[in-house]
């Protein structure tokens, strides 16, 4: 007789830094995934974000819990996210710890929608992982942000698709929100 174990992790929407070893092609936005949400919010005052509530995670608890399922007993599906906050709470939470930032901070506008929750206390029980607060991954997401333009501009890098928010936005990827800007 064969046990099958399997644990399905299925994390929400992912921020934080690059691995070290990640490399990205110079001045190819579309490499930065969801990293450029945190970037977008240095996109002005004369931008508004309305942002939609969503669970976020960072990046590296979803290696840590990919790494842990490997080891548990039992077959799981399990929903993980992080702690919730939205967009408006990081930009504000920005604004306050890095006020040479506040200049290049978006305006927030709300979509009127609740925040939604997920309950993750499962996920964690079985995977035996701790989460990395939410403060924490929008600092060092918006460090690796802030690292990767200085090194492009050095470098003579073009950072107008970077500056113009192109990259795919998420109804394009076939989820289910977006995010829009609006002068």
């Amino acid at each position: 007789m064969v046990s099958l174990t399997e644990v399905l992790v299925n994390p929400t929407n992912f921020i934080g830094p690059f691995a070290e070893d990640f490399i990205i092609t110079p001045g190819s936005v579309g490499e930065l995934s969801t990293s450029v949400m945190i970037y977008n919010f240095l996109a002005g005052p004369e931008k508004t974000l309305f942002t939609l509530p969503m669970g976020h995670i960072d990046v590296r608890d979803v290696a840590a819990a990919l790494v842990a399922g490997i080891k548990v007993k039992g077959s799981h599906r399990l929903l993980l996210t992080g702690e919730w906050f939205d967009w408006a709470d990081a930009i504000k939470y920005i604004a306050t710890t890095r006020p040479e930032l506040a200049p290049r901070l978006i305006k927030t506008g709300s979509t009127g929608q609740d925040r939604p929750i997920i309950n993750n206390k499962k996920a964690l029980e079985v995977l035996g992982i701790t989460l990395t607060p939410w403060r924490n991954s929008i600092d060092d997401g918006l460090d690796a942000m802030l690292t990767l333009e200085k090194d492009w501009t050095e470098k003579g890098i073009d950072l107008t698709g970077l500056k113009n928010n192109e990259w795919v936005g998420f109804a394009e990827s076939g989820a289910n929100t977006r995010v829009e800007f609006t002068n």
